[in-house]
């Protein structure tokens, strides 16, 4: 054990501290930057946001056109009412309108409405 070759070794490595700092730093970017990524590929600032469903009166036995207003939507939005997927007749990044057949209506009865990615993605 020879103290110069600790002192040696210990330069050595000091001398490459910074660039050994900056690669880590790279890597941990890298790594955690796809985790802020939701398995949908949506970034968090494009999670889609449901804030309101209207609609005009509904008839017993007649489809129903429903408006949803929300946040983020785009090309792949749906709407899901009872667990069917409803793809929209017009939609804009701020709302969509879809038409819910009669056969999902039932009278008194409420029916679930959110908004998802096409075939099961993020909901809201």
């Amino acid at each position: 054990m020879n103290p110069f070759g600790f002192t040696a070794v210990g330069l050595l490595t000091g001398m490459f501290n910074k660039e050994a700092l900056t690669k880590l730093q790279g890597v941990e970017v890298a790594l955690f930057a796809s985790a802020k990524t939701q398995s949908d590929g949506l970034a968090d600032d494009t999670t889609l946001e449901l804030l309101s469903v209207a609609s005009a009166e509904v008839q017993a036995g007649a489809d129903a056109t429903v408006t949803l207003t929300g946040k983020n939507f785009n090309a792949q939005t749906v709407a899901v009412a009872g667990g069917h997927e409803l793809k929209p007749s017009t939609s804009t990044s701020t709302s969509l309108e879809v038409l819910i057949p009669a056969g999902q209506l039932a009278a008194g009865h409420e029916l679930p409405v959110w908004v998802s990615v096409e075939n099961g993605g993020s909901r809201s």
